[in-house]
């Protein structure tokens, strides 16, 4: 199997066991913050080891940065793809995410004291009572592609900090 396809796909095995064990354990976890951000390690991790031997290698720069880049990219579309499937499968999971929201909101709101700010976490309350949240594939497309650009500049400070180091 292409190396660049074996890390991708541990990287994305290991996010989505990551978090089907907080979905086991509590459903909530799933939104919270440090759970999304602390899951990023699994592809970083994979995205290091495959640039460090490729450094080793001494391969050029942009074939390092394409290599490291598609491990974030097989392992982002692996997540979206189960993110969809599950959501659109556990309908508690809009609730939860619902609640999670409104949670969120009304801490912002207790945060500021703008009127204008105020006065619009009011109006996204009030969207969220009369919209129901929904995860279509469109938001999936949109998820994916904002992950890739994150997971483009980090590829980059990656393979540039892996050259500064290793070369």
């Amino acid at each position: 199997m292409n190396r660049i396809l074996k890390y991708g796909v541990l990287a994305g095995i290991a996010t989505i066991v990551y978090f089907l064990l907080f979905y086991f354990y509590d459903k909530n976890l799933l939104f919270a913050p440090y759970v999304f951000w602390s899951s990023l390690v699994f592809p970083l991790a994979y995205m290091f080891l495959l640039g460090k031997k490729m450094m080793v290698e001494e391969k050029p720069f942009h074939e390092v940065l394409r290599s490291v880049f598609l491990v974030w990219l097989i392992a982002d579309v692996m997540y979206y793809i189960w993110y969809f499937r599950l959501f659109n499968s556990d309908a508690s999971l809009a609730q939860i995410q619902m609640q999670s929201m409104k949670a969120g909101y009304e801490y912002l709101m207790t945060q500021t004291q703008k009127m204008e700010e105020i006065r619009a976490f009011r109006e996204a309350l009030v969207d969220l009572d009369k919209n129901p949240i929904i995860f279509t594939f469109k938001d999936a497309l949109y998820g994916l592609g904002r992950g890739l650009a994150g997971g483009f500049l980090l590829s980059y400070a990656m393979t540039f900090w892996l050259e500064r180091k290793l070369r």
